[in-house]
């Protein structure tokens, strides 16, 4: 079964025509060429029965095609903070019994964050408005001290200029054996703005101490992956 006519793929496709955004976001993954290499080398590196982190879920895009290629003796934690997202994520992937849904954010530490929602693009910011609400936080270390989830095989990162942060909070899943890749999309712009403009070579720094060989599929994008 392919990725765009598996259940959940269906169900995400059909909420983002009925809001009008699928055709961009089609565009944007597949349209231009843009993003394959990264694609393939994030889909190429779930295996059966893997267990995945989607940071930065969305609407689930990539949840869903986790869950087929790690299958159900895999397990797919799908990391979404903003609550218009997460309810389209929970519609598109009720049929799927190897997804957990988390509504968090991954970062630091845990907390809250003020978080903003614009069109089918979310983000944490610095200043409170009144357009703006909080969100949770927690770290990928504590979340697995914890035991509210196991050690991921593989990590996906897309979350709008806060992934130095998650980066930070991963210390020790990054150093474990059983994580074989990371994949995360660097948002320059937004890390700029912040003033985070050595944050690229940091996220790389800590992923290679990690024992992570890294590579740019892209001027976007940067995989990690243990051999």
């Amino acid at each position: 079964m392919g990725w765009m006519t598996h259940p959940g793929a269906v169900s995400v496709r059909n909420k983002l025509r009925g809001l009008g955004i699928f055709g961009p976001i089609a565009r944007t993954l597949w349209g231009s060429g843009y993003e394959k290499a990264f694609h393939a080398a994030l889909i190429g590196a779930v295996r059966p029965e893997d267990q995945i982190w989607d940071v930065g879920a969305n609407v689930g895009f990539y949840t869903a095609l986790f869950a087929e290629r790690a299958g159900e003796k895999g397990k797919v934690y799908a990391f979404e903070p903003s609550p218009k997202m997460f309810e389209l994520l929970n519609d598109a992937t009720v049929s799927l019994s190897n997804c957990v849904l988390i509504p968090k954010a991954l970062g630091e530490q845990s907390g809250v964050a003020i978080f903003e929602q614009s069109g089918v693009t979310s983000r944490i910011i610095s200043e409170s408005r009144s357009d703006t609400i909080e969100v949770t936080v927690v770290s990928g270390d504590e979340l697995v001290a914890s035991g509210e989830t196991p050690l991921p095989n593989v990590i996906k990162i897309d979350i709008e200029g806060f992934e130095l942060e998650a980066v930070r909070g991963l210390s020790q899943v990054l150093s474990r054996p059983s994580l074989r890749f990371v994949g995360i999309e660097v948002h320059f712009g937004i890390l700029n703005e912040r003033g985070l403009n050595k944050a690229p070579a940091e996220i790389e720094r800590r992923l290679n101490e990690a024992g992570l060989q890294t590579r740019w599929t892209d001027s976007s994008h940067i995989v990690a992956e243990r051999f």
